[in-house]
């Protein structure tokens, strides 16, 4: 958190601005890439639509790669655990193997295959422990308890994508009331999957509700972008609009409710202090303060904490 201080402090505007631009510029670009794969007329089978299989493939390495990236910073796994081209190799393979299965699926059974994504999640699951093994080789080892510990989240995480995907599949094929009741009760819905996640997402210790609020809110809010296209009238949109508008302002109430309530200056302020009541208790707070090691007293940060203002 010392080194988050520092870095608020030395991070421009014009940075900041830059990053929040940038961030989401590889996924979009990637995005357009995919949808620009030519693809072919279902009606002609499989071996007619190489197109598809050539986006399902690059679409599932790409999720697979930006699945092992957040993995590896929620167990805050080092680099030297597997490397950038080795999270490459390890998705490309598993996509593959995956693809390979659904194609021999389709081949005996029919294409395109119904819940193709739902069917496909065994030997997904499969694949990518097996490369995972076979591409870290003795690594695997070291931090095999992390990784297994993290499979029920994932599984968890997995299955509130399938539910929200399922809500969405309903509200598109039911009339208009049922379109206002689902919206209604979808603030419910997502709160019960919060509490779901959260309680898998333990294991992550400090970024358990990190973690909880992205998979729950990112999912939600694709399926409100998804329930907007097939509302049924201007109306059902509106309410979509005012629920989410009267859920974020009750979560608000709630969080300015908290005690340990504060913005982003004085977080690292306040953690500081809540430790030292733990280490120090008694002492006055500049003895407090006086009791740290010199190591992080020298800090450039450390001057700003000590006086107790905004730096």
């Amino acid at each position: 958190m010392l080194a988050f201080e520092e870095y608020q402090q030395v991070a421009s505007p014009s940075r900041v601005l830059a990053v929040i631009a940038l961030t989401p510029l590889p996924g979009l670009i990637l995005m357009i890439l995919l949808a620009a794969i030519p693809l072919q007329n279902p009606l002609l089978g499989l071996k007619g639509n190489p197109g598809f299989i050539v986006q399902s493939w690059l679409a599932y390495s790409t999720m697979t790669v930006a699945l092992m990236f957040f993995i590896r910073s929620s167990l805050m796994l080092p680099n030297s655990a597997y490397s950038h081209k080795q999270c490459v190799l390890i998705a490309l393979l598993t996509a593959g193997l995956n693809e390979l299965a659904m194609l021999v699926l389709g081949a005996f059974w029919r294409f395109p295959i119904p819940f193709r994504s739902l069917l496909g999640i065994p030997t997904y699951a499969i694949s990518l422990l097996l490369f995972h093994r076979a591409v870290i080789g003795r690594k695997w080892l070291y931090h095999r308890n992390e990784i297994i510990e993290y499979l029920p989240l994932f599984c968890a995480q997995a299955s509130t994508l399938f539910i929200f995907e399922g809500v969405t599949l309903v509200f598109a094929h039911v009339p208009a009331f049922a379109q206002g009741i689902i919206t209604i009760t979808f603030p419910v819905l997502r709160a019960i999957i919060k509490r779901f996640i959260w309680r898998f997402s333990r294991c992550l210790e400090d970024i358990s509700m990190d973690v909880t609020l992205c998979v729950v809110e990112v999912f939600g809010s694709l399926f409100q972008n998804a329930c907007l296209q097939s509302a049924r009238s201007p109306a059902i949109g509106g309410l979509m609009v005012v629920v989410d508008f009267v859920q974020a302002l009750v979560e608000v109430k709630m969080y300015l409710a908290h005690k340990f309530v504060v913005d982003g200056r004085q977080t690292t302020k306040t953690a500081v202090r809540i430790v030292e009541d733990a280490l120090y208790p008694g002492l006055s707070a500049p003895a407090k303060h006086a009791a740290w090691p010199s190591s992080i007293r020298n800090k450039p940060s450390w001057a700003c904490l000590a006086k107790e203002t905004p730096c």
